[in-house]
């Protein structure tokens, strides 16, 4: 009995220590000080050509949208409501094949809320199909608003940190996103943003990877 108890608790020991690291809607605040620095679209056509951002916002997940606020603060900072965050650009004067582009977005000193678990967090770009008049007009109650700043089409993604306080951070376009700058040349071209939880287990794994250690330890302990 003495070494099934032994047993036990390692097992319960191991099963703590991989639990996830944050729940789900918990990821911390990013350019929550917004705005600050520059947000700017640095094309290439050619030569570099830099767009500065015509409109800034953000709509949280209750689905409202202040338009004289143009923080672009997204995350929820451990707290509800959610935010996600959005940017237009006037590309009118914008002619030729764009081949790359760069967002580069200004943070603040305090933009990532430090000690908000996880330490690390995702922050994606996606594209946006709703009207840029509808995205940047007063209004409440609209969620498919603020979920369509989240989903469809992958525009950008990287890895964000407290380590990216008081920088520009850079988000550097893909393919899809190149290819609708390219699309909306000449008119106004918007893109939403989402901050995730990065590298946080599902629970069911760790339930999974749990009972494995378990099944381990008990076997290592009885079956010589």
């Amino acid at each position: 009995m003495k070494k099934f108890a032994c047993s036990l608790s390692l097992s319960l020991l191991f099963l703590g220590s991989f639990a996830p690291l944050a729940s789900a809607g918990t990821v911390g605040n990013l350019f929550v000080h917004s705005p600050t620095g520059t947000q700017q679209l640095i094309l290439t056509i050619g030569g570099t050509q830099t767009v500065s951002a015509s409109f800034t916002g953000w709509w949280d997940s209750t689905g409202f949208h202040d338009p004289t606020n143009l923080n672009y603060g997204v995350g929820d900072g451990n707290t509800t409501p959610d935010h996600h965050d959005f940017f237009v650009f006037n590309l009118a004067n914008v002619a030729g094949t764009i081949t790359a582009a760069q967002l580069s977005i200004g943070n603040d000193v305090a933009g990532y809320a430090a000690g908000v678990p996880p330490t690390t967090s995702t922050y994606q770009m996606y594209d946006v199909s709703t009207s840029i008049a509808a995205l940047e007009a007063s209004n409440s109650g609209q969620v498919a608003i603020f979920n369509d700043l989240a989903s469809g089409t992958s525009f950008a993604a990287r890895t964000v940190s407290a380590a990216d306080n008081g920088t520009q951070v850079l988000m550097t376009l893909n393919a899809s996103g190149i290819a609708a700058l390219n699309a909306a040349e000449g008119g106004q071209f918007a893109i939403g943003g989402a901050l995730t939880t990065a590298n946080a287990p599902e629970p069911g794994t760790v339930i999974l990877l749990g009972s494995a250690l378990a099944g381990l330890l008990f076997r290592r302990r009885f079956v010589r």
